[in-house]
């Protein structure tokens, strides 16, 4: 009955402490649950080990809740630790050493000063050690099993086979007037592109896609594409391919109106 109303009020100091630093909706109960396992770790330690010992043990669990919640929940460690830890700070330690210094009572201040001082330093070697470990298992598995690099939203990556300014293209072409190349889209297919805005030859690009070009006689497609943070219309597309298949019908669709950084 002890262990559960110790619990019971760890939860509702633990929420109150939670709204002040702004902690909102479910994360605030998650939160303070992490106070109430920092307070039954603490409780269910065998006392002959000590209260530096006992708030040690608790910070271990208070911070490997933390960790995993962090992880699970996408929300940063601080937003549950801080409240973890809320229920094992030694408040009481800190009120009796300043009473016994200002009665005058030298020696009961040292002791209980120390004993703070111990606490305090227990919490603070749990949450190092939990935290480095949690960072040492995150660095093998990712050199372990690499992740890909994140894509920008459209972003799209070339090899120019046939740079700015190379041989002809075709028959009425005798230069490129475009860094021209294949990419390979996320269905998995290889199609052509062609880079606007860059008038120097190329080997490799990445930037944006732009638009999509539809021939209609032979139902070819062609992809534009942009470096980031460039503008492009319509027209700007409609002149390119003008200029690179005079007389070929064709349709756009534009997947860029804006630019993007």
């Amino acid at each position: 009955m002890n262990l559960f109303l110790a619990l019971l009020c760890c939860l509702v100091g633990c929420t109150g402490f939670s709204m002040t630093n702004n902690v909102r909706g479910r994360p605030l109960v998650w939160a303070s649950l992490g106070g109430c396992v920092a307070l039954l770790i603490y409780l269910l330690t065998p006392a002959s080990l000590g209260t530096a010992m006992r708030s040690f043990f608790g910070t271990l669990g208070a911070a490997l809740y933390s960790e995993w919640m962090a992880r699970t929940k996408k929300a940063p460690v601080t937003a549950f630790l801080i409240t973890g830890l809320f229920a094992l700070v030694p408040g009481a330690g800190i009120y009796y050493s300043m009473k016994y210094a200002v009665a005058g009572e030298s020696e009961q201040f040292l002791q209980k000063l120390l004993e703070t001082i111990g606490v305090a330093g227990a919490m603070a070697l749990g949450v190092i050690l939990i935290s480095s470990l949690v960072r040492l298992y995150t660095g093998i598995v990712q050199r372990r099993f690499p992740l890909s690099p994140l894509k920008a939203p459209g972003e799209v990556h070339a090899v120019i086979d046939r740079p700015y300014g190379s041989g002809p293209v075709t028959d009425t072409l005798s230069v490129c007037p475009f860094n021209l190349g294949t990419c390979q889209v996320d269905d998995g297919e290889f199609r052509e592109l062609l880079v606007l805005g860059i008038h120097a030859p190329l080997t490799e690009f990445t930037g944006r896609k732009a638009a999509m070009v539809f021939f209609e006689e032979r139902k070819e497609t062609l992809l534009i594409a942009v470096p980031f943070g460039m503008p492009v219309q319509e027209e700007d597309v409609r002149r390119a391919v003008q200029e690179l298949s005079p007389g070929r019908p064709f349709r756009i669709r534009m997947l860029l109106t804006r630019p993007v950084f």
